[in-house]
Parts: C-alpha cells; structure tokens; sequence
C-alpha cells in the first residue's frame, strides 16, 4: 500500500508541474501578444468588473477603442486600463475621445451608476483594453496570493 501511495504521489507531482509549466507557457505566449493579466484592486467599475476580479487587457490603437454612446448610457463602450504612474493602473469605461489631441475621456462606477469623475489620460498612458474579466479566476488567484486557501 506505501508503494501505490508512493507513485500516486509521483503521478500527482508530475501533474501539478506538468499544469504550472502549462500555464507559464500561456501566460509567456500572450504577453508576446500583447495581452496582460490584471487583479482589480478597486471598485470603480462595479459591477461590470469586480473588486479583485482578473482582467485580461490587450494593447491596441487608438481607433480600437469603442467609445460608449449616451443613449445606451455608455455602456456600448470599452473598458481601459490606463496609468499615470507606471505603479498604479485605473481600470474606467470610455466616454469620449478625441482624435486630435489622443486624449480619452473615461468614467468609473459606483453600485453601477456612472459617475461624473472623469479621468482624461492620453492615449500613451493607455495600458490596454480589457478583453476578459473573471470574478472567479481573480479571487483564487488573489486568495493563492496571500495564502488564504
């Protein structure tokens, strides 16, 4: 019986690395494609993206980003990813842009009404437009993270 144990363990091992290397491999082949993966660490877009929920964004032009309509109040528009800092990265939904300054026109959520707190970064601090988003995903990683499983 320690024997069957013994190559259950084996089996389970090579698996589990089998998986990691799996997922590396991924995660290595879509960041060469310019997609990032991203737990949200707020709740300005609630509740279209989730408080620590993933996101996956993708670099794109300045034309790929939809801009939402009023009349559908605004929620036909992309949701970007943009940073000021390099360290601290805003997640909002697009609301306008203009094409000859590059500058985007974004607003967050809160209890899924649109604000009015707009943010206008230009289109360089844009990291990517968010082409996934998984509430599940996100807190197990996050909960991985800090060892709470």
């Amino acid at each position: 019986m320690n024997k069957k144990f013994t190559n259950f363990k084996m089996i389970l091992n090579w698996a589990l690395k089998s998986l990691a290397f799996s997922l590396l491999l991924v995660l290595l082949i879509g960041y060469l494609m310019g997609y990032n993966a991203m737990i949200v660490a707020g709740g300005s877009a609630e509740p279209y993206i989730q408080y620590h929920g993933l996101i996956v964004i993708k670099k794109c032009s300045f034309d790929e980003i939809r801009v939402g309509t009023e009349e559908n109040n605004y929620e036909d528009g992309d949701f970007v990813t943009f940073t000021s800092t390099g360290t601290s990265f805003t997640t909002h939904r697009v609301i306008a842009k203009d094409e000859e300054t590059q500058i985007i026109t974004t607003n967050g959520y809160q209890l899924g009404v649109l604000q009015d707190s707009q943010e206008h970064p230009t289109y360089d601090q844009i990291v990517g437009r968010v082409v996934y988003t998984s509430y599940v995903l996100g807190v197990l990683i996050y909960s991985f993270k800090l060892h709470q499983i």
